[in-house]
C-alpha cells in the first residue's frame, strides 16, 4: 500500500456524471449532486456521443450554473467518458454519479467525513428504485471491506468517493474495455490504499 498525504480541510469534490442516451433520468441525478449539504462541489458532465436528448437538455437546464462542466464527444464508451468528466475537475476528491442514480442530500458530507485523511476510497450503501421512481429493496451490502472480498465479487457499491491523486497514480479508468470498468478500477485502486465502507 502507498502512503497518502493528507487531505485539506473541507476538499473540493468533483462529482463527475458520464451520460449516454440519459435524458429520461440525468436531470434528476444533476439535481441530486447540486442539492448537497456539502457545499464544496463541482459537477462534471461527458455526454458520450449520445444520440438522443441529452446534450441539448444539459445545455438548456444546466449550461449556465456557475459549478457545472459540461463536454461532448463521440461516443468513447464508459472509460473514455469517466476520464474525461473527471479531467474537467479539480477536486481533490471525486464522486462517481452514474446518470441513471441519485444521491441523497447528504450522501457527499457522510463520504467526506468517512474517507479521513488517508482513505483512498469510501463508499455506502444503495437503495434500487423501478423506473418510476419507486422502492424496490435496500440491494444489499458487505458491511466491511475486505480486498479478498473484493477479488471473488463486486462490494464497493455506488455512491463512491475516491482521491483524486489515487486515481491518477493507477492511471484513471482503463479506456480498453468495455465490461466491468468500475470493478477493475476499484480493484487497482484497492492495491493502492485502504478503503472504508459506511451504511
Amino acid at each position: 500500500l502507498q502512503s497518502w498525504p493528507n487531505l485539506s480541510d473541507n476538499p473540493l469534490v468533483t462529482i463527475y456524471i458520464p451520460a449516454y442516451n440519459a435524458e429520461k433520468y440525468i436531470e434528476e441525478c444533476i439535481n441530486s449532486a447540486l442539492n448537497q449539504t456539502y457545499n464544496r462541489i463541482e459537477v462534471c458532465i461527458h455526454d458520450d456521443g449520445s444520440t438522443d436528448k441529452t446534450l441539448k437538455l444539459l445545455q438548456r437546464k444546466f449550461g449556465s450554473i456557475g459549478n457545472v462542466s459540461i463536454s461532448s464527444s463521440s461516443n468513447q464508451g464508459i472509460g473514455g467518458a469517466s476520464n474525461q468528466a473527471i479531467r474537467m475537475g479539480k477536486g481533490e476528491l471525486i464522486l462517481q454519479l452514474d446518470s441513471d442514480d441519485f444521491i441523497e442530500p447528504n450522501t457527499i458530507e457522510i463520504l467526506v467525513d468517512a474517507i479521513g485523511r488517508n482513505n483512498v476510497c469510501a463508499y455506502g450503501r444503495f437503495r434500487r428504485i423501478t423506473h418510476e421512481g419507486d422502492f424496490i429493496d435496500d440491494g444489499w451490502e458487505e458491511p466491511t471491506f475486505s480486498r479478498a472480498r473484493l477479488l471473488r465479487s463486486m462490494i464497493v457499491h455506488p455512491p463512491r468517493l475516491f482521491r483524486r491523486d489515487a486515481w491518477e497514480f493507477v492511471g484513471g479508468h482503463n479506456e480498453e474495455i468495455t465490461n466491468a470498468v468500475d470493478y477493475d478500477f476499484y480493484t487497482r485502486l484497492s492495491e493502492v490504499g485502504t478503503m472504508t465502507h459506511v451504511s
